[in-house]
């Protein structure tokens, strides 16, 4: 899918990698002026459930990993590239793994927060996000890291990422959906209480 269209570039790191969101000041003179959602520049971005046999990848911010920035890998799409690149450079940037049999699961949805970077000169924009699955190929730590946005991370069951997932800001509806499309796949994890209660 190319994803380079009406000018959607960006990315959303929340209050790291020199992404953060608007103030409150800023955000009441929008409102104020009668700014809605369609007047924001829209930017896709990618989300990645990585899965290796059957458990997914989690990951969280170096040190951090409270229930807000637990997330899956994935990032604003770049200028000239596709999502499925986005999805491949992300994982190799954030948790070191190459992945394969990139898939789109089908699940977009976008974002109620107003973000800026520093990078683009403080525009506002909203995100679009996209949700990938991907299969574990290796660890390759040859981009890790390199833009400063390395995280931890972890493998879990579907239910065990359901749990985590469930309070994680503005993106836990669209990962809890995700989660529960993603354990159609694996049919041995669809039966259990959490998604039961889903």
């Amino acid at each position: 899918m190319t994803c380079w269209r009406q000018n959607r570039i960006g990315n959303n790191r929340g209050l790291f990698g020199g992404y953060f969101f608007c103030s409150y000041l800023d955000r009441m003179k929008l409102i104020l002026l009668g700014s809605h959602m369609e007047d924001f520049e829209i930017r896709d971005r990618v989300e990645v459930l990585i899965t290796k046999d059957d458990r997914v990848c989690v990951a969280w911010w170096k040190g951090i990993k409270t229930a807000a920035n637990i997330c899956f890998p994935g990032g604003g799409v770049e200028a000239g590239d596709t999502h499925e690149q986005t999805v491949v450079k992300e994982c190799l940037e954030e948790v070191g793994i190459q992945v394969k049999n990139i898939s789109y699961l089908g699940i977009r949805e976008k974002g109620t927060a107003v973000f800026s970077t520093v990078k683009e000169g403080l525009d506002k924009f909203k995100t679009e996000t996209f949700v990938y699955t991907a299969e574990f190929e290796s660890v390759n730590m040859k981009l890790f890291n390199v833009e400063g946005d390395g995280m931890e991370y972890e493998w879990v069951t579907i239910p065990q990422a359901i749990e985590l997932m469930k309070d994680s800001g503005e993106y836990a509806p669209i990962r809890l959906r995700s989660l529960y499309e993603l354990a159609k796949i694996f049919p041995k994890q669809q039966n259990t209480s959490l998604l039961q209660q889903w």
